[in-house]
């Protein structure tokens, strides 16, 4: 092979664009892909969000609570994550007291989860519940699994909690 062969090997370029396009595909499906994978991570993250801020206005709009009322309460709340399953969603809605500067829960009510008994350690000093009154407390905790879930091992977690001061009554009472 002579040296004007090789030049003219080397200067070939039909072959260029299908090189290249194998070298970049890959690369364009990840982005693709990857994008989707966090537009639904977001979305999801936004959901929980706002399952936590219905949750706790529904609740604190009400000046008693029954079984039918929170069985409803939580359905709407799983409606709201629609299209995402509402399998590893949890919620926690609480109403805690403040009674001469000691905080109390005064009932609680979970989906997919045990109800609180117990007053966070982290909302002691936070101020946000003064002497006297109640607030609504919910929680939500989610785990988005990708529909693509066999690449990856395990799903994203997200919580939220929302805070609101009962509107009609001093405190929301939980009736059977």
């Amino acid at each position: 092979m002579g040296v004007t062969t090789l030049r003219k090997y080397f200067r070939e370029s039909r072959g260029m664009a299908a090189v290249e396009f194998a070298l970049v595909f890959p690369v364009m499906l990840i982005v693709l892909f990857g994008g989707f994978e966090l537009s639904q991570v977001l979305q999801a993250n936004r959901r929980a969000t706002n399952v936590a801020s219905t949750a706790s206005d529904l609740v604190a709009q009400a000046t008693v609570i029954t079984n039918a009322d929170r069985d409803d309460i939580f359905n709407a709340a799983s409606a709201i994550m629609a299209p995402f399953g509402t399998g590893p969603l949890t919620i926690i809605v609480t109403s805690i007291s403040n009674n001469a500067g000691t905080l109390a829960v005064d009932w609680s009510d979970a989906l997919h989860a045990q109800p609180r008994s117990t007053v966070p350690s982290t909302l002691a000093g936070l101020g946000i519940v003064p002497p006297g009154s109640t607030i609504i407390m919910a929680e939500t905790g989610y785990t988005y699994t990708s529909p693509i879930g066999k690449f990856f091992t395990s799903g994203v977690s997200m919580s939220d909690v929302f805070y609101d001061r009962p509107r009609r009554s001093v405190s929301v009472q939980r009736k059977p």
